[in-house]
């Protein structure tokens, strides 16, 4: 049976036990993801919703947590699949968790829109990750330079960025997919910063507790951003990468 637990710095999990889990495995599952939801809270503020988990025994793959995936619709979660051979330390610095319930504060914005919903849970996970204490600053910064460089070749396109993204699914490269998405919300960020003497993180926090809502799209998220910092920078970035030519979009990067 799931079990609710309330902590007045944290979001309301409702833990679904999906197999059968020892006292200590409980309790090392309960401390990784505290920790995480924790840094979650400090990054996004509460969630206006139970974040229900649904953990998963699994023995496969060379990982803490071989596959998660987020649950949405009336109930708002992540099932996490996870292998109880790591240690508590290898699960806190391994990025999962710092991503799936990333993606649980904006709204689900449909299969289409992968390359938005993904690149910004993958900019949010280095976030996290650095408030949380497994990433520094600099750690950061080298991560988003190095990754967003490497998938450069793979937008020379002509093709608007989504279009150029999809193809990228469609090929199974989602590394380049997903770091190219990232490439919208480091820029994003970069505006914040230059033009408002703000930052993402700021501006979701606000956007978290005022306005997160049921299922959107990446134009209604934009608009309502646009709302929250009294600007058009983001429905303007939005409508950059929906016309111009993907490579032309990291020319500057």
């Amino acid at each position: 049976n799931p079990t609710l637990e309330k902590v007045s710095s944290q979001n309301e999990i409702v833990w679904h036990w999906e197999n059968r889990f020892e006292k200590e495995e409980v309790y090392k599952i309960k401390m990784w993801l505290g920790t995480i939801d924790a840094a979650i809270v400090e990054t996004f503020g509460k969630y206006p919703f139970e974040m229900h988990f649904f953990i998963h025994r699994s023995k496969s793959g060379n990982e803490p947590v071989p596959w998660a995936h987020t649950t949405r619709g009336k109930d708002q979660g992540v099932h996490f699949h996870v292998n109880m051979d790591y240690s508590l330390e290898e699960f806190l610095d391994d990025w999962t968790a710092q991503h799936e319930i990333s993606h649980l504060s904006i709204p689900f914005v449909g299969k289409e829109n992968a390359w938005f919903s993904e690149g910004y849970a993958t900019y949010m996970q280095c976030q996290v990750m650095q408030i949380q204490g497994a990433m520094t600053s600099e750690d950061v910064a080298l991560k988003y330079r190095s990754k967003l460089g490497n998938c450069k070749v793979a937008y020379q396109s002509n093709l608007p960025f989504p279009a150029a993204a999809d193809s990228l699914k469609k090929a199974w490269n989602y590394p380049a997919m997903y770091w190219g998405g990232v490439s919208f919300f480091w820029k994003l960020n970069k505006a914040y910063e230059g033009e408002l003497n703000r930052n993402l993180i700021s501006v979701m926090e606000q956007y978290v507790s005022c306005c997160r809502v049921n299922d959107s799209s990446p134009k209604e998220i934009c608009s309502i951003l646009d709302e929250v910092t009294n600007s058009t920078i983001a429905s303007q970035l939005l409508t950059e990468y929906e016309t111009e030519p993907a490579y032309t979009l990291f020319e500057e990067m």
